[in-house]
């Protein structure tokens, strides 16, 4: 079951999509230049896509989201609110921190 709130959805997407990317163009890349490319250098572009994908749809969704207006009932001003993107209860951000933190982990454990 997966929970979400906001459009914290948009994370399986950019994790699948950011994944999968540099592993369906690498037959491209030696059909189009003759050039073999090597296996890290997929894997690591397979690691830190989804990295750098989330962290831009957190600050997309900070930036142009829009916010609501609250009235602070003890001082009497308005403040704006951020409503927050969760997936799987965590927030964007750290999703992707996650997910680094996920291929780190991969990649020690098949460099032992």
């Amino acid at each position: 079951m997966i929970v979400y709130s906001g459009l914290g959805i948009l994370v399986a997407p950019v994790a699948v999509v950011g994944f999968l990317l540099p592993i369906f163009l690498e037959p491209w890349v030696k059909k189009q230049y003759g050039v073999a490319v090597p296996s890290w250098c997929v894997m690591s572009l397979a690691a830190s896509l989804p990295f750098v994908g989330m962290l831009g749809l957190d600050s997309m969704l900070r930036r142009f989201w829009p916010t609501r207006r609250a009235v602070d009932r003890v001082t009497g001003h308005e403040i704006d609110i951020l409503q927050s993107h969760t997936f799987m209860f965590v927030p964007v951000k750290w999703c992707a921190y996650i997910w680094m933190g996920l291929a780190i982990s991969l990649w020690v454990a098949t460099r032992l």
